[in-house]
């Protein structure tokens, strides 16, 4: 693992990162992401993504919660985490935290927004 004597530029902590997030290895990234020395948000990203796209939502939303700065892209993450791991309720409820907190949507919002929409409604429906 990272075992150099000098301390490499956060941009390649953040690939090495995004390498093993891309191959399953979470363990690994998370190991990582623990060992930086700094962290930026895209850091914290990637570290995110990779969990919520291996359903590990509860991890993710833990990380989300010690970010100490959040960008669209971290908001987004969670937001599609959860729309894609059928928590359409919490994605909506996020995304109204997203903008009473004074981050701005964008399309990427608005998708994962529309599909939780569309997946209540077609529960409620199911339900009738």
């Amino acid at each position: 693992m990272v075992t150099a004597e000098f301390e490499p530029e956060t941009f390649l902590w953040n690939r090495l990162i995004s390498l093993y997030v891309k191959c399953s290895s979470l363990e690994d990234a998370r190991q990582v992401f623990d060992k930086m020395p700094q962290r930026n948000t895209c850091s914290w990203n990637v570290i995110i993504s990779g969990y919520t796209r291996s359903g590990r939502i509860v991890d993710a939303h833990g990380l989300f919660d010690q970010m100490p700065e959040r960008d669209a892209i971290s908001w987004n993450a969670m937001i599609t985490g959860y729309a894609q791991n059928g928590y359409s309720k919490e994605s909506l409820e996020l995304f109204g935290d997203m903008q009473h907190g004074g981050e701005k949507a964008n399309e990427f919002s608005f998708a994962s927004v529309l599909s939780s929409c569309g997946d209540l409604a077609a529960a409620h429906e199911g339900k009738q």
